[in-house]
């Protein structure tokens, strides 16, 4: 009979992968670089985007993109310059990736019921 307690130090061996196996098959770039900054932040805009995200992140991201468009526009509205509303349309390009998200994850939310 061969129990495992009669092996030999020489026949216990462990394998170890030359390559390990990353749980993401891209490799996510250093912030630290422009590239890789410019690489981060359109990654987290096509996950915004993509419907891809918590609730409570899209959630706080309207408050805090909304609440920011809402007061220029009360602040265009009120001085009627013509000026500000490159001001209002630079506060409104954080809401269509927001749009977008909201969008995609209300319609799967749809789909699925």
């Amino acid at each position: 009979m061969n129990d495992k307690t009669d092996l030999e130090p020489k026949e216990i061996f462990i394998e170890v992968p030359s390559t390990p196996h990353y749980p993401y098959p891209e490799r996510i770039p250093s912030a630290s670089d422009p590239m890789g900054e410019i690489h981060i932040r359109g990654r987290a805009l096509r996950t915004l985007g993509g419907g891809n995200v918590r609730w409570w992140v899209l959630i706080s991201g309207w408050l805090m993109f909304g609440t920011t468009f809402l007061i220029t526009f009360a602040l265009v509205l009120s001085s009627q310059s013509y000026v500000l509303i490159f001001l209002l349309l630079i506060t409104a390009i954080p809401l269509f990736p927001l749009w977008r998200g909201t969008a995609t994850k209300l319609a799967r939310r749809n789909r699925r019921s």
